[in-house]
């Protein structure tokens, strides 16, 4: 009887470590912001997030999915970006796996002389 709590011990242990791990990096962040500022040799972006004002740091790298406003699917070219942007990313540890396109960044106006 001993021997059989054991082995349910432990099944239950590794069915709840499995759960925690498959459950903890399934759940990616998701983030809605505007695009403040690009560093194209770092491939870093800083979005400023729509709710709270906060300025969050996010990668991109080449698995990086990118997703304009027709619902077009490609690769994200952080060299197209846009300051003023508003995009939705999700993201796992500040790392960006889909970034979609909301709104295009805004016009610079040109003044009348």
């Amino acid at each position: 009887m001993i021997k059989t709590r054991r082995s349910l011990l432990a099944s239950v242990l590794a069915v709840a470590f499995t759960l925690t791990v498959t459950v903890g990096t399934a759940l990616a962040a998701e983030l809605m912001g505007t695009i403040k500022s690009i560093d194209v040799d770092a491939k870093k972006l800083v979005v400023t997030e729509k709710d709270t004002d906060k300025d969050i740091d996010v990668t991109v790298n080449e698995k990086t999915e990118w997703v304009n406003k027709k619902g077009v699917v490609g690769k994200y070219d952080i060299a197209k970006a846009k300051k003023g942007q508003v995009i939705e990313i999700t993201h796992e540890g500040g790392v960006a796996s889909k970034i979609v396109a909301k709104k295009a960044a805004p016009k610079k106006e040109t003044s009348a002389q």
